[in-house]
């Protein structure tokens, strides 16, 4: 990230990290742009079994969890409570060549994403992540 050492109260991290190609690599960037009392604020889903590496990848970038809560119940309530606005949105904006694909990304119910999170088979947390003091 092009800014300087200790620049920010604060970085927000939806949806995305669990994309990244080099996750060791984004930490230690937060690490270094967070002031000495900054918090990451992060929310991101990834399989059961990547957690594991989330945790290394903190670890290793001197990254401490502050909170941590499992939100995956309230997620899927949330993907089945807007199912009926979000198709109309997609049956009315979105071609209809393209709307299986779109539902797939959307997360609708019934998707992979959904079915994942329902069955437990992935997790969707929130983090406030601290720099470590060390």
């Amino acid at each position: 990230m092009n800014f300087a050492d200790n620049t920010f109260d604060i970085v927000l991290n939806v949806e995305s990290s669990h994309a990244y190609s080099d996750l060791d690599a984004f930490f230690f960037e937060v690490h270094r742009v967070l002031k000495k009392e900054g918090q990451l604020l992060l929310a991101d889903l990834r399989t059961r079994e990547n957690w594991g590496l989330f945790y290394q990848a903190l670890e290793r970038a001197h990254l401490i969890v502050q909170e941590e809560e499992d939100i995956t119940d309230q997620v899927v309530s949330a993907i089945e409570k807007d199912e009926a606005d979000k198709m109309a949105l997609i049956n009315k904006k979105i071609p209809k060549l393209l709307r299986t694909l779109f539902k797939e990304f959307a997360g609708m119910m019934h998707s992979e994403l959904h079915m994942s999170l329902k069955q437990g088979r992935r997790a969707y947390k929130r983090f406030v992540i601290l720099p470590s003091k060390a």
